[in-house]
């Protein structure tokens, strides 16, 4: 489908599968088709040179959008994330921790879907209906006590200095989105907030666009 708007921007190499080419539209979808039908130990994604294309499309929606971004992030949390798998008190907790990250990491501004910002988050919120573990990503770097905040795996995910050393440096800026694009995600907001009462003010865990999914394997 996107094929033909994009140029192909990732080779997919999973445990289960020889890579695969896939365009902008088809990577997301292909990923969490794979997730619903299989038990995929690890994958890795291996950049073309049109890398940044998808890069800027996840970060500036991460950080522009309302419904894509941070508040979509807590929604997902207040959804997915519950009982041990709680990272914050409550929306409005979320909502400020997460709004206050940098929109890219300080450690590798040129790997924006790696290390402590907002499009990691993002990219792990994506990941949770699949996966509860993904929760400890989308909360803070941090416990209350100070020490890092682990995953049931004793993995620590969205961090500058777990995640940006596997990230050697490169010329990718990630720079403002287009006119174009804000004007995309703009009208994309607007839609979600008149199908589902204007959620930033009216939210409801029973009302609003999540992922129509399995139950996630804890």
């Amino acid at each position: 489908m996107g094929s033909t708007r994009y140029p192909t921007l990732y080779s997919i190499a999973t445990s289960m599968h020889e890579p695969v080419d896939l365009s902008i539209d088809a990577l997301t979808w292909r990923l969490h088709a794979m997730m619903r039908s299989e038990k995929i130990a690890h994958y890795r994604v291996v950049p073309s040179p049109s890398v940044g294309v998808w890069y800027r499309a996840w970060s500036w929606s991460a950080i522009h959008s309302t419904y894509v971004g941070m508040f979509d992030v807590c929604a997902y949390h207040e959804k997915y994330c519950t009982g041990d798998y709680q990272q914050y008190d409550n929306f409005t907790s979320c909502l400020a921790y997460l709004t206050a990250l940098p929109d890219v990491p300080v450690g590798c501004p040129w790997a924006p879907l790696a290390g402590n910002a907002k499009a990691c988050k993002f990219k792990h919120k994506l990941l949770v209906p699949f996966q509860p573990k993904h929760c400890y990503h989308m909360g803070p770097l941090t416990l209350a006590d100070g020490s890092p905040n682990y995953d049931p795996d004793g993995k620590l995910k969205c961090s500058d200095a777990e995640e940006c050393p596997a990230h050697p440096k490169t010329d990718f800026v990630l720079g403002e989105p287009t006119g174009e694009y804000l004007a995309s995600m703009n009208a994309y907001d607007a839609a979600i907030a008149a199908a589902y009462n204007n959620p930033i003010t009216n939210f409801s865990i029973d009302h609003y666009k999540f992922p129509k999914v399995a139950a996630a394997a804890v």
